[in-house]
């Protein structure tokens, strides 16, 4: 999103961002109203591409998700929103000692208390086009607790349990995106975006 004006006042910082058209990606999380496979793919690289520019800048976003994903269908807008938790020094706690995100979203060394990095953010877009895909969260769990536990054992339900026809190579991408040790992801956020072009470039026609 486009930064209009910022400052502060009574020692609060404030910013200033563009109004955008459009919704969110939230509602296409929902098993009901999936996007198509080949568009949550494009829609997936074009927040990859989006990263890579932050990334380049020395900015870790550390809260991808759909809520801060916005589309605006008609125009084909896909913009990354809500920097409010990136950061390009070394910390990883707020003031109060919390480690900020959103926990469902986190790389497991997010949760372990590890400084984020581009990769972690990678992990964040694997978990969205996970649900994207399938309509659910790859770590199930009834409470935020069960959810935690499982995400911190990367205890990771395979897409393709969920979605059988998911093809091999977009399930594998997918996983990759999340994998356990960030040295096992893409090796930047560029390559990511490649991998996903190509991806929905490849997904089946039908017949």
């Amino acid at each position: 999103m486009q930064l209009l004006a910022a400052g502060v006042v009574d020692s609060t910082g404030w910013l200033a961002m563009e109004a955008v058209p459009g919704g969110d990606l939230q509602r296409y999380t929902q098993a009901s109203h999936l996007l198509p496979e080949p568009l949550a793919l494009r829609v997936c690289a074009r927040i990859a591409e989006a990263l890579a520019y932050a990334h380049r800048q020395g900015v870790v976003h550390r809260d991808v998700k759909p809520a801060n994903v916005l589309v605006h269908w008609p125009t084909g807008t896909v913009k990354l929103a809500d920097f409010g938790l990136a950061r390009t020094d070394d910390g990883t706690q707020t003031a109060t000692g919390i480690v900020p995100g959103s926990p469902a979203y986190m790389a497991p060394e997010q949760l372990a208390g590890a400084v984020p990095t581009p990769r972690s953010d990678l992990h964040a877009l694997g978990v969205m086009l996970y649900q994207l895909l399938t309509g659910q969260l790859p770590y199930a769990g009834t409470t935020m607790g069960e959810l935690l536990r499982r995400a911190a054992a990367h205890d990771v339900t395979d897409p393709r349990t969920i979605r059988p026809t998911l093809p091999d190579a977009v399930a594998l991408l997918v996983l990759g995106l999340m994998a356990r040790l960030p040295s096992d992801r893409p090796e930047d956020a560029a390559a990511a975006a490649r991998l996903l072009v190509d991806a929905a470039a490849r997904w089946p026609q039908p017949v």
